[in-house]
């Protein structure tokens, strides 16, 4: 049995197992071997056509995959990478702040439901134990309406307001599990404007952050 067959046959075996198994065509390349296979039995006329043939498919099988290896093995196409600039991020914010002030005052409002957790809401946030975590906010103001409600006031500094805002939404867990919070910064300190979302309020804030 000529050798050279043999092993041209074997090489071309492990090309197109190689070439199906990562191109998802897992079944094809296990008849594939076994046509290959074949290659090293019968007379030396039978085994010169398959050769032939065997050939023409690694030929074939070569052209595909040089017009489809866009990105050759084991390279990472070169992606640019920058900073958003400033007037970027600010654009950002407050098209983001937007949704979510449109959200809060196209809420159904419930006036006695409110009125209970705007109370229960500021309590929390001037209370001893948010005082013993955090600087309290100047001038706080807390709406509620529906399933959300809307908490802001002012501190002296981005680092003080993040700080409360992330006690205060752990204090407010249980009743208002959902949140999101914006800064701006005035003449008057940082301004922090905190949404917050009843359980079931949760799925309005979902389709909020989906929204281009």
């Amino acid at each position: 049995m000529n050798p050279r067959l043999i092993a041209l046959a074997l090489i071309a075996c492990m090309g197109l197992m190689v070439y199906f198994t990562f191109s998802g065509a897992g079944g094809l390349a296990t008849d594939q071997a076994d046509r290959t296979a074949s290659v090293a039995e019968g007379s030396a006329d039978e085994r010169e056509d398959k050769l032939n043939e065997l050939q023409r498919q690694v030929d074939s099988l070569q052209e595909r995959i040089n017009k489809g290896a866009a990105v050759p093995a084991g390279r990472l196409p070169e992606i640019e990478l920058r900073e958003p600039s400033a007037v970027e991020l600010r654009t950002n914010r407050q098209r983001a702040m937007g949704k979510y002030e449109g959200a809060f005052k196209g809420g159904t409002a419930n006036p006695e439901v409110d009125s209970a957790m705007e109370a229960s809401a500021l309590q929390t946030a001037l209370s001893d134990r948010m005082a013993s975590l955090a600087s309290l906010p100047i001038q706080p103001d807390i709406d509620c309406q529906g399933e959300m409600c809307r908490i802001s006031g002012v501190f002296a500094t981005p680092s003080a307001a993040d700080a409360w805002a992330t006690y205060y939404v752990m204090e407010m867990t249980d009743s208002l599990p959902a949140s999101r919070y914006f800064l701006e910064s005035g003449p008057d300190g940082v301004r922090i404007r905190l949404y917050m979302f009843t359980r079931a309020g949760g799925r309005i804030m979902a389709g909020l952050d989906k929204r281009p």
